[in-house]
């Protein structure tokens, strides 16, 4: 919503300006991408492209595992900005170096079949649309096993019920690290 990235600017420069100050360029390339990501979402596409590219100089120069997120994020900037040839090359390098770990290639293959859409390959698209229901689905067999699923009874208004993940994730920090009273943290994510 833009106006809460109104509120968010301030503390991602924050945030940035905290990291840089420690030296923490890892941490700083973190930032600079998730701000990247929440400008993209807010339909600010254009401001994007300066944290993004920063990111993406520092991850490529380092040649960190996280590449590929930067790659994600040009692809959907050069999709917005009406250049689909680029936003699937990029795109497809994001899906290969992304193959190469762990991470969900759903949104990308999405990304990828978007671009193929803009391209005209509807085919090509379908292919990529197809693979990343595929991959969802067997994250989600992976990841959410059904004994892992809590069913919320009628009687707790969605509203509320919303907020059962994010206390619970809350309450595992709190458990995981101690005491934080008075101490900063960042939380990132969606």
């Amino acid at each position: 919503h833009q106006n809460r990235m109104e509120e968010a600017v301030p503390l991602f420069a924050k945030a940035s300006e905290l990291a840089d100050s420690a030296n923490e360029d890892k941490t700083l390339a973190l930032i600079q991408n998730q701000f990247g990501s929440a400008l993209i979402r807010a339909g600010r596409w254009q401001e994007a492209e300066r944290p993004i590219q920063e990111a993406f100089r520092w991850r490529l120069f380092k040649n960190d595992v996280d590449l590929f997120t930067s790659f994600v994020n040009l692809a959907e900037i050069e999709l917005r900005r009406g250049n689909p040839t680029l936003a699937a090359a990029l795109a497809r390098r994001s899906l290969e170096l992304a193959s190469r770990q762990s991470f969900p290639l759903s949104p990308i293959r999405h990304l990828l079949g978007r671009a193929l859409v803009a391209l005209g390959r509807r085919k090509h698209a379908d292919q990529e649309f197809s693979a990343a229901i595929d991959d969802a689905w067997r994250l989600r067999l992976e990841v959410l096993p059904a004994d892992q699923f809590l069913v919320i009874p009628d009687w707790i208004p969605d509203d509320q019920a919303t907020l059962i993940e994010v206390g619970a994730v809350g309450m595992h920090t709190i458990q995981r690290y101690g005491d934080v009273a008075g101490k900063s943290c960042l939380v990132l994510g969606a």
